[in-house]
């Protein structure tokens, strides 16, 4: 007896076909319960609802539905419009005083050269540190900077704002 016969025997065997058709059995009601207690009450019945809204929805329903996402999509079109429009002025001012200080730079050291150039900006760090000195006493002692005194601006005491030049 070669292979397939014996294949064929079993599978005509009657526990063979026990199992087959229970298998077939088991199966069809487990499919059928998943129906029943999923597909049915949570996708086929909302979806049957909503399609026989969509239809029996007056026809003034539809249409304001429409115009209402037109309306959207048209102004998110516009709002994008008007977003590239202002960064592009942003850019193109920023792009400007950029470029701007970098020639402005570059024209001063020209001008007066690089030993004047390190002394005036020597003298400009010295007053950027003066309002930040002022503004960091001024938070600390919590002083609302009201008054303009003898004494404010420098912490030595002697007055004034310690921005003379030279």
């Amino acid at each position: 007896m070669d292979i397939a016969e014996q294949f064929k025997s079993f599978l005509q065997n009657d526990t063979i076909n026990y199992l087959r058709t229970s298998a077939q059995e088991h199966l069809q009601t487990h499919l059928s319960q998943i129906r029943t207690d999923y597909v049915q009450p949570y996708i086929v019945e909302p979806l049957s609802h909503a399609l026989t809204y969509a239809y029996t929805a007056s026809n003034t329903d539809l249409p304001s539905i429409f115009l209402l996402v037109l309306t959207i999509c048209l102004s998110l079109v516009i709002l994008d419009y008007a977003r590239r429009l202002v960064m592009f002025w942003v850019r193109l001012v920023y792009s400007l005083v950029f470029w701007s200080a970098i020639l402005g730079s570059v024209w001063y050291v020209y001008r007066f050269g690089a030993g004047q150039t390190l002394q005036d900006a020597a003298w400009l760090l010295m007053l950027v540190e003066g309002f930040v000195v002022d503004f960091v006493r001024k938070a600390v002692s919590g002083d609302d900077g009201a008054g303009f005194g003898a004494g404010s601006g420098r912490m030595d005491g002697r007055g004034g704002w310690g921005w003379g030049r030279g």
